[in-house]
């Protein structure tokens, strides 16, 4: 199943409606100035909708809830970011690992990851998520100049291959 939906060419379009209007369609019927069928058609919104939204019937965010709450997901961004700081590059694969660890020291499982590890497209979108925190970067080795005297031992270098990084 593809994650980003394309509808295909003649199919029914679905929500042609905006938020505001629906908002605009349920105070009205609910302060009686009109009837539910007349903002249906005043609003071009399905009768079922407004009739849902006014009964508050389908009240959750739509899909599977996720799998950390929000202060989990920022405890884990925050480890990354002090790794980050550290001189330490951390890839997909480490991520992934961090939080398959951390799924094991609270003692949960998880269905929807093999083996409690995490997939990639869940990687992929955990940075989606915190692209204001973190970025994927591509890290070089860093050389000694010829006229530089310190030791190559002292100096620290970085990776060649992609790693997260704190922004």
């Amino acid at each position: 199943m593809p994650r980003t939906y394309k509808p295909k060419a003649g199919a029914r379009r679905y929500r042609s409606y905006t938020s505001e209007h629906l908002e605009k369609a349920v105070n009205e019927v609910v302060g009686g100035k009109v009837s539910l069928r007349a903002a249906s058609n005043l609003y071009h919104i399905p009768l079922g909708t407004l009739s849902h939204k006014i009964n508050k019937k389908h009240g959750r965010a739509p899909g599977r809830p996720p799998v950390f709450l929000e202060r989990e997901e920022k405890s884990i961004v925050e480890h990354m970011k002090t790794l980050s700081q550290w001189g330490f590059p951390f890839d997909i694969l480490d991520l992934r690992i961090l939080t398959r660890t951390y799924l094991e020291k609270q003692g949960r499982v998880v269905a929807q990851f093999a083996n409690n590890l995490p997939s990639k497209e869940w990687a992929r979108n955990f940075l989606r998520r915190h692209k204001d925190e973190l970025a994927l970067r591509t890290c070089q080795n860093i050389k000694p100049s010829p006229d530089c005297n310190t030791p190559v031992s002292d100096m620290r270098e970085t990776c060649s291959y992609r790693s997260i990084a704190a922004r």
